[in-house]
């Protein structure tokens, strides 16, 4: 299953979340790879919850997609529980760099990634077939979560930003 919603949150509210996670004032945290043998690839994030607890001050706002993905019509999310949720910023670069395709936990759950802003960067979801989804401004995307995914770093704007969730 792979979903995509465009326009998931109200325009005031997906400039509000733009803003704060693009602001000097955020805090980012260097991740030297974005899987653990992809040694040539870094980005930033800010986890809101993990470990079976909130984790920053700005988890209202992951909280508060959670809250609208559970309520998503005909799809089975209402009784959804959060395993994790980080923010990730990713620089820009000279070409459209991919992760390693990976799976972000072993266990049964749903990904989410609400996208930020907009950029020619996204993410390749691998069923059986590859699908890349476009970052978006306001677009979420969910599916399921043993399926192997790829980041596509951007190539066209400073910054590409985006909300990672793992549901359970």
């Amino acid at each position: 299953m792979i979903l995509r919603i465009e326009n998931f949150l109200s325009r005031k509210e997906a400039n509000d979340i733009e803003k704060q996670l693009s602001s000097d004032q955020f805090s980012w945290f260097y991740q030297d790879s974005l899987v653990s043998s992809s040694k040539d690839q870094f980005f930033f994030n800010h986890n809101m919850y993990a470990e079976g607890r909130i984790t920053s001050y700005v988890y209202p706002i992951g909280n508060k997609i959670v809250d609208k993905i559970k309520k998503i019509p005909d799809h089975n999310f209402k009784n959804l529980a959060i395993f994790r949720i980080k923010c990730n910023l990713y620089t820009r670069q000279l070409k459209n760099l991919k992760s390693e395709k990976h799976v972000d936990s072993k266990r049964t759950h749903l990904v989410g990634i609400y996208n930020v802003n907009t950029n020619n960067g996204g993410i390749i979801i691998h069923d059986k077939k590859e699908h890349f989804i476009p970052s978006i401004k306001n677009s979420l995307v969910l599916f399921d979560g043993h399926y192997k995914h790829q980041a596509v770093f951007q190539t066209d704007t400073k910054l590409r930003l985006n909300i990672n969730f793992n549901l359970i």
